[in-house]
């Protein structure tokens, strides 16, 4: 029996009762390159497809009061964030529609599976599951949390760590208890401009204000990355792969609750309302900033650049 075979037959898909994959209509290339890897891994029954959100097509795009000059060829990479974050709420209110799933993994196409180490930790995985406070687990992610917590000496995992949130939202693992949560405070098609102007992309979002209040964790090494040499056909960025994140402090969980516990983390909270509320202020008036290397692109109005003149 193969590494492949073992997986698949693993009690571990038995705890997770859906694979949520975020896809675009039309990349069906991406689609049928990540099915094949999951071949035999994954049991195909899980596997759903959710329809991707096109961030270059939604209202908005490219015009007035949020894209300007200013904003150049940055403008795709603030398409691709509302679209993504506009897609995982998506994935959410799918499995919110099924009354019988309690945990789910959602996966974007470019993510990939590293089945020997996923095998190795697939014990620690299933005790963690268990625990009834686990809300978030980053299975795949990009960088390195600042922060990292042991769960204590009574359920103490080698590799999984209560974490200050990452970056990346190709590979997550979400309870049910968490679904609702996250999905009432994303946006809608109506609101996506606004709410990227605020807190610039989801996986930010989770990292600065979701996580504090919640009991979200991360697994190192981490089984899931991203495809190499894959650019995003959502936001034309080029993902990074990570082998191994090592948080930069690992506490008890008496010393975590003192350094990132609720009180200090409310005081955080209350400081970023400020740097919220200039942010959006910034790209209220001036529009999305495309850095000082930005290039112009086709499809910015006259209106827009005719506003920038006006307003300098």
């Amino acid at each position: 029996m193969t590494d492949r075979d073992e997986a698949c037959r693993s009690t571990l898909w038995e705890q997770i009762d859906a694979v949520l994959v975020i896809n675009l209509d039309g990349s069906t290339e991406r689609w049928e390159k990540l099915m094949n890897h999951l071949e035999g891994v994954v049991p195909i029954e899980k596997i759903h497809r959710i329809a991707a959100v096109r961030g270059t097509e939604l209202p908005g795009y490219l015009s007035h009061p949020w894209f300007t000059a200013r904003t150049g060829d940055r403008a795709r990479t603030c398409a691709g964030a509302a679209g993504c974050v506009l897609s995982h709420a998506r994935a959410l209110q799918y499995a919110l529609e099924h009354e019988d799933w309690q945990v789910i993994l959602v996966l974007e196409d470019d993510a990939r599976l590293d089945v020997e180490r996923l095998e190795r930790m697939t014990p620690q995985f299933q005790d963690f599951m268990h625990d009834p406070r686990w809300e978030l687990l980053y299975v795949g992610y990009h960088g390195e949390p600042l922060y990292a917590g042991k769960l204590g000496k009574q359920r103490d995992f080698f590799n999984i760590y209560r974490c200050s949130g990452v970056l990346g939202t190709f590979s997550m693992l979400l309870h049910r208890r968490v679904w609702r949560k996250i999905l009432q405070k994303l946006p809608d098609h109506r609101h996506v401009w606004t709410w990227i102007a605020q807190y610039k992309a989801i996986d930010y979002w989770l990292q600065r204000w979701f996580t504090p209040f919640h009991e979200v964790f991360y697994v190192t090494p981490a089984p899931w990355h991203c495809a190499e040499n894959m650019v995003s056909d959502i936001s034309g960025n080029m993902p990074i792969k990570v082998e191994k994140a090592k948080a930069a402090r690992v506490w008890s969980v008496s010393r975590w609750r003192k350094k990132h516990g609720f009180f200090l983390s409310l005081c955080r909270w209350i400081g970023m309302q400020g740097d919220r509320v200039i942010r959006w202020a910034s790209c209220r008036s001036r529009g999305f900033s495309g850095g000082k290397n930005a290039e112009p692109i086709h499809g910015i109005s006259n209106q827009c650049s005719k506003n920038d003149h006006e307003a300098g």
